[in-house]
């Protein structure tokens, strides 16, 4: 809507200035609260993961801070001139406006300090939870993509000084408002990573179907090979995949099993009857 009237022109070919200032604090306020939203939708699934009370105390605190950030920028956004008429109508000679991309900055810097902070709360009690190292550090990589959205927050910020500071700010607003879409559209795939892993398990089961796994050992001593060695006394053939019939993901139960008994004659394995 903004574009309609002139946003991403030079201000000389603005024709409504006070509408495309009152979009442009409509802009803003929308990217506090759904900036604040993203956050608390994060903050919520860390509460169903961990049920520590401490935790949870640690979380409402983080949402309240957010929820001052949100509110405390809007207001900004809407007095950065006074009275709001200044900042369109320059037939007003007593007005003033704040240093609005200095606002801006603090702004920014406050979302990304509260970013970091959200990606770190859950470190210490993955740490502390059951499991190899391995599957932790796995855990802390899958938190830590979050920290996507805060590269586009610190390149943004860069842009951000000349927001409503400038006499082209139609001109000079459009990369930080760019940035700022940018920012959230990350966000939102950073706070969905949770169910991002059906679709991976999905994507990589239908590369495994039908691969077979050839594994050869004396007792529980398995070694995993692609010739089956001679010497051994048995061998078991694993299939993985989904199952012919299953159209549904995740854990399939079936009652297709056959177990069989081969053994070594002439060079060759030849299965035993059932009777043997």
């Amino acid at each position: 809507m903004t574009t309609q009237y002139g946003a991403g022109k030079h201000s000389i070919y603005i024709t409504n200035a006070r509408l495309i200032q009152i979009l442009n604090i409509a802009n803003e306020i929308t990217y506090c609260f759904s900036m604040a939203f993203i956050k608390f939708s994060i903050l919520s699934f860390y509460g169903t993961i961990f049920p520590s009370s401490h935790f949870h105390f640690w979380l409402w605190t983080v949402a309240a801070f957010v929820t001052s950030w949100a509110v405390s920028f809007s207001v900004v956004a809407v007095i950065q001139c006074m009275p709001i008429p200044y900042g369109w109508d320059p037939t007003i000679t007593s007005g003033y406006c704040l240093d609005y991309g200095l606002a801006t900055l603090i702004a920014g810097i406050f979302n990304i300090i509260t970013d970091f902070t959200i990606l770190c709360m859950p470190v210490p009690l993955v740490w502390k939870l059951h499991g190899n190292r391995h599957k932790k550090i796995l855990l802390c990589l899958t938190f830590g993509m979050g920290g996507s959205a805060c590269v586009v927050s610190l390149i943004r910020l860069a842009f951000t000084l000349k927001v409503g500071t400038t006499a082209d700010g139609s001109w000079d607003i459009v990369p930080a408002g760019l940035l700022s879409v940018a920012e959230l559209m990350s966000a939102i795939l950073a706070a969905c990573i949770p169910t991002y892993r059906p679709l991976f398990r999905k994507l990589v089961e239908g590369s495994t179907v039908g691969k077979k796994i050839a594994w050869s050992g004396y007792g529980s001593a398995a070694i995993r090979n692609d010739k089956i060695s001679r010497d051994a006394p048995h061998t078991v053939n694993v299939s993985a995949g989904r199952f012919p019939n299953s159209t549904r993901p995740g854990i399939n139960v079936t009652n297709q099993i056959e177990l069989s008994v081969h053994r070594s004659k002439g060079g060759s394995w030849v299965r035993v009857p059932d009777e043997d």
